[in-house]
């Protein structure tokens, strides 16, 4: 099991400062704390199944995903959570699950499944708030906007989450600035990144016009063999729906800049781009969707290493790191949903950012059963066929989720 960094307990005397330096505001009393205290009980188990052509044989795993906690109730102020996460294998166990250190199985031959077995400390921190004003020190996930730059991988079995500081404030009555101070990444392979990162950013409501998010994120990796993403980006993303009679225009626009930073030792010099507009009615969503993401061997790629990756470029995860020359994807996509049920279809189309090589095709379709609150049956799938770029690639899901 994974230590909380012993230097955040500094982290948690500045959070005690600046709580004592707020007027104390109405509170619950200690035992009315502990009485309201809430207990966190989450479970997935999941069958996934990959056919690599690059691989002679397909790999499999069953997996069980238990995360288990509390979270006490507010006193003056604070609250304290703590959750366990752990991944067993109780099933199909041939696939090579990326694990970083004692937690590789060392399999070989096989595709990946980036699901390694083990137990760790997701989540633990302590919370302050009050006039508006969030301070939490410890690990914990983080989400911003569409998590195209920071998110927590829910996907995968075992998480990613943060060790650092944060800070939310109001900034009148529309707008929140948020800032956070990381000291290392707990990856999904159950590596750790020592970094010092600083994540800002700055969401607010447009009104009739959407909402607006503006962002910048630097990172200076520690380790020499992650030194190539130390980066500084900044970005900015706007969203909205409009409402009709005849149904809802949805609309995203994002844009990003990427510099090298600290000692990085490779430049870069590169841009983002996503584009989307959808249409709704009656339950069912259609959109259209451009993303960019720049790369070339002089100027180096953009990458997103803090990212949700698997929610972008395919659920195949063939583009999960920019390829040299970038990477162009273009796609259609059709949700829908009918009281329980939900599903999705997404078609993608890859080619490279720079340059007219094509990269392939991509096919995903998901299928989703909510019978009743905290209960979610789904199946799931991707068909990656490749061109230029990787191998041919069948990925298939099939899950049950229950939730406290």
């Amino acid at each position: 099991m994974r230590r909380i960094p012993g230097s955040l307990f500094v982290l948690f005397l500045l959070v005690t400062a600046i709580a004592a330096r707020a007027e104390e505001a109405p509170s619950f009393t200690l035992g009315e704390a502990l009485r309201n205290s809430r207990l966190i009980a989450d479970f997935r188990l999941r069958f996934e199944q990959v056919d690599d052509d690059a691989f002679t044989r397909p790999a499999a795993a069953t997996t069980l995903r238990s995360a288990v906690g509390f979270e006490t109730g507010e006193f003056r102020g604070w609250q304290v959570r703590l959750e366990l996460e752990d991944v067993s294998v109780v099933g199909a166990d041939e696939y090579a699950n990326g694990g970083f250190g004692s937690a590789n199985n060392g399999v070989l031959g096989r595709p990946l499944i980036g699901d390694p077995d083990g137990t760790a400390i997701h989540r633990a921190f302590v919370r302050w708030q009050g006039h508006g004003i969030t301070v939490q020190a410890g690990r914990d996930e983080l989400l911003f906007g569409d998590q195209r730059f920071v998110g927590n991988v829910g996907w995968r079995q075992h998480g990613q989450s943060f060790d650092g500081l944060s800070v939310r404030a109001p900034l009148g009555a529309q707008w929140k600035l948020s800032y956070a101070f990381l000291e290392s990444v707990q990856r999904i392979n159950r590596a750790t990144d020592e970094l010092s990162g600083h994540l800002l950013a700055l969401e607010g409501d447009l009104g009739g016009a959407g909402r607006l998010l503006l962002h910048a994120e630097r990172l200076d990796y520690e380790s020499p063999a992650r030194r190539a993403l130390s980066s500084l980006t900044w970005g900015a993303e706007w969203s909205g729906v409009e409402t009709f009679a005849a149904g809802q225009f949805l609309w995203e626009l994002e844009a990003a800049a990427q510099r090298d930073a600290a000692k990085n030792p490779r430049p870069i010099e590169a841009g983002y781009f996503f584009a989307s507009a959808g249409w709704g009615w009656r339950g069912w969503t259609a959109r259209a969707g451009w993303e960019r993401l720049e790369g070339s061997a002089r100027k180096g790629q953009f990458n997103t290493p803090l990212a949700t990756l698997h929610k972008f470029n395919g659920w195949a995860d063939r583009f999960t790191a920019t390829p040299i020359d970038g990477l162009d994807d273009r796609y259609l996509q059709l949700d829908g949903q009918r009281g329980a049920w939900s599903w999705t279809l997404a078609a993608h189309d890859f080619a490279a950012g720079t340059g007219s090589a094509s990269y392939g095709r991509e096919l995903d379709l998901q299928l989703l059963w909510r019978p009743k609150s905290g209960l979610t049956f789904g199946a799931k799938s991707a068909r990656y066929d490749a061109r230029r770029y990787g191998a041919e690639t069948t990925k298939l899901w099939v899950w049950t989720a229950f939730s406290l």
